[in-house]
């Protein structure tokens, strides 16, 4: 299965309003796992100064919807609302998340990181971590030892290094 840039996996409400507040563009969006209904999705969407939260619903056949139209996958149901509004209430068409700066694919840990939330990923000092996404000042995604997550920027270092 292709990563997208759009799926958080488990991070935090809050962690995702962080990041989506830092965006320029209405409709930058993520889906993430559903903290209140472990098993489910949710669509965080930045539009003014606010962040609005949909639940990924499902129908008995498996179908992914947020409101009537119904998708075989999440994305399906993210691609049909780049050009169909994700709100009944305002126009909001969904956009990948603007990588504010560009910072190498990889970076290597200054000191160990224990994940303390869900969604976290940990590591030890000297480990190569691959850069998923550095759109958050403080907090980036990234790989490493097989597990992705949620990791603070200040722990990592820029290398030059393809791997």
């Amino acid at each position: 299965m292709k990563a997208h840039p759009w799926f958080f996996g488990k991070i935090p409400r809050a962690k995702a309003e962080e990041m989506l507040n830092k965006q320029r563009h209405d409709g930058a969006f993520l889906i993430r796992e559903s903290e209140s209904a472990p098993g489910d999705f949710s669509l965080s969407v930045k539009f003014g100064n606010d962040v609005q939260h949909f639940k990924v619903l499902r129908d008995g056949a498996g179908k992914y919807f947020l409101w009537v139209v119904k998708f075989n996958s999440l994305n399906e149901l993210v691609e049909y609302h780049r050009t169909s509004s994700v709100s009944r209430n305002q126009q909001i068409f969904l956009r990948e998340i603007e990588q504010v700066h560009q910072h190498p694919t990889y970076v290597q840990a200054l000191f160990d990181f224990d994940p303390q939330e869900e969604g976290e990923l940990g590591f030890r000092r000297g480990d190569f971590i691959q850069v998923l996404d550095n759109s958050d000042p403080n907090w980036w995604k990234g790989g490493c030892h097989g597990q992705t997550g949620m990791f603070p920027r200040n722990y990592v270092t820029p290398v030059n290094r393809n791997m």
